[in-house]
């Protein structure tokens, strides 16, 4: 499974309400910095019911490039199950190896998280993530800008890196979410 890292996150520190989980589909997430803007387009589409109005505790999302990548965001919701919004869906190939096609854009179960993993990504995320400042300066790689969101017991945070660098304590929470993946929980072929 392949994971696209991306900056941002909340901080009712800053005396801000937490934002609401999804736009409306003709409106965009409003950031922090009006110079990064990577959710502009992404809607609801894919959700399940159950999870329409219910905050991620992690997210990240990455812009679209200019050499035509798509936007990318990735949720971590409370009870554990982590949603992409993707162009592509998984499938299975001959021989049984897992690979991936272009899909109409929208929200895909994309993994599971352990109880013991959702402890860690929280751990994570207060152990450093709410300690950044709300933006990040730094260029790296394709230089597409990055938000990366926290939001559970009522505090909530977010860090924008408008030229694409990753702070480590975002790596920690990254990596926490990443051990926490509960391997065959969720069918590889999807619709």
């Amino acid at each position: 499974m392949t994971l696209v890292l991306v900056l941002g996150w909340f901080s009712c520190a800053s005396g801000q309400p937490p934002r609401s989980p999804d736009p409306p589909a003709s409106s965009s997430l409003s950031d922090p910095s009006p110079e990064v803007n990577v959710s502009a387009g992404i809607n609801r589409d894919g959700l399940p019911p159950e999870l329409l109005d219910v905050a991620p505790i992690w997210e990240h999302s990455t812009e679209s490039g200019p050499r035509g990548q798509q936007a990318q965001v990735m949720r971590l919701y409370p009870d554990g199950r982590v949603y992409t919004w993707s162009a592509q869906r998984r499938i299975t190939r001959a021989g049984g190896l897992p690979g991936r096609v272009p899909a109409p854009a929208l929200w895909r179960l994309d993994a599971e998280v352990s109880p013991a993993g959702l402890a860690a990504v929280r751990e994570a995320i207060r152990a450093g993530f709410l300690s950044l400042a709300p933006v990040v300066e730094g260029q790296v790689n394709d230089g597409r800008a990055r938000v990366f969101r926290s939001e559970f017991d009522g505090v909530s945070h977010t860090v924008s890196s408008p030229g694409g660098s990753v702070p480590a304590a975002v790596l920690a929470v990254e990596q926490a979410l990443q051990r926490g993946f509960v391997v065959g929980a969720v069918p590889m072929d999807q619709l």
